[in-house]
C-alpha cells in the first residue's frame, strides 16, 4: 500500500530530450497497456461481481491494520494517493484486478529494509483488493477473488471506455511537429497507452490518428523536429483533449 519507507502501511536511439516532471508520476504504479477499450461480450469485468461482501468485510479490517494510515481509513488518501475515485481511476483503468492484486501483494506493505512486502498472505491481499472494488462501488458476487479469478478482469467503467481518464500517466508515439508559436504538438500519434513498470515503450505501433498539443515543455525540442518520437506524458483531460503534459520527449527515428 505505502511508498515509502515509514511504517507498515506502505533505448530509444539517439537523441533524448528529458523534460520537465510532473510531481505526481514518480512512482506510478499503473500496469498494462492502452485506454480500455469496449467490453467484449466474453471479457469479465470489475462489474460482474467478482468478490464476496464477506471477503471485502475481512479486507476492510485488514486495510484499517495495514493501509489505512498512509492512504486513509477511508482510501481517499492521506500521507499517499488516495485508492478510491478519480485517483483509482486515474492509476488503474484499462488493467485487470489481476494486476492491481499482484502489485500490492508483491510491493506492500514497505518497511524500511523492504521486508514487509509480500508479508501479509495471497488470502490477506486478495481480501484488501476486493475491499478497494467496493469502496470504488464495484459490485460483489457469490464467488471469493483470489489470484487465479482475477487476471483478465477487466477494471473499467460501466459500459467500458475508449478514453484514459484525466491524470493518467501514459505514452504516445508519433510525429513532432512545431504548432503555434512556440507550441509543440505530436501528430498521427498512437491511442495514448499506460506506461508499465519494468517494461519498454512497444516502438512497433504503427502510426495513429491522434494529435495532441505538448504542455510544459522547458527544454528546447527543435533538434527533434521532424522526427517519430516517443513521448512520456500526464493526460489533460480524458483521453488528452486538453494536452499532455510532458515528462520527456526520446527520438524514435529521425523521420516520420
Amino acid at each position: 500500500m505505502s511508498e515509502s519507507g515509514r511504517g507498515t502501511c506502505a533505448c530509444l536511439a539517439r537523441a533524448a530530450v528529458t523534460v520537465a516532471l510532473v510531481a505526481w508520476t514518480a512512482g506510478l504504479v499503473a500496469v498494462t497497456a492502452a485506454g480500455a477499450p469496449p467490453q467484449d461480450a466474453d471479457e469479465s469485468s470489475v462489474w460482474d461481481g467478482v468478490y464476496t461482501e464477506a471477503q471485502a468485510a475481512r479486507g476492510a479490517r485488514a486495510y484499517a491494520e495495514h493501509c489505512g494510515r498512509c492512504h486513509g481509513s477511508d482510501l481517499s488518501g492521506g500521507e499517499y494517493r488516495a485508492l478510491r475515485g478519480d485517483r483509482f481511476w486515474a492509476s488503474w483503468q484499462g488493467t485487470s484486478v489481476g494486476d492491481l492484486l499482484q502489485r500490492i501483494s508483491t510491493t506492500m506493505p514497505m518497511s524500511e529494509n523492504g521486508a514487509a512486502a509480500g508479508s501479509l498472505g495471497a488470502g490477506v491481499y486478495a481480501d484488501i483488493v476486493a475491499h478497494i472494488l467496493r469502496s470504488n462501488e464495484f459490485p460483489a458476487g457469490t464467488s471469493a477473488l483470489t489470484a487465479d479469478s482475477g487476471a483478465g478482469v477487466r477494471i473499467v467503467p460501466a459500459g467500458g471506455a475508449t478514453e484514459l481518464p484525466a491524470g493518467s500517466f501514459i505514452y504516445v508515439l508519433g510525429c513532432l511537429a512545431p504548432g503555434e508559436g512556440r507550441d509543440w504538438l505530436v501528430r498521427q500519434a498512437t491511442l495514448p497507452a499506460r506506461v508499465t513498470s519494468g517494461q519498454e515503450i512497444d516502438l512497433s505501433m504503427p502510426p495513429g490518428d491522434r494529435e495532441f498539443a505538448l504542455k510544459f515543455v522547458i527544454t528546447p525540442l527543435g533538434p527533434l523536429s521532424g522526427h517519430r518520437v516517443a513521448v512520456r506524458a500526464t493526460l489533460m483531460g480524458d483521453g488528452g483533449v486538453d494536452g499532455l503534459n510532458v515528462t520527456s520527449v526520446e527520438s524514435v527515428s529521425e523521420s516520420c
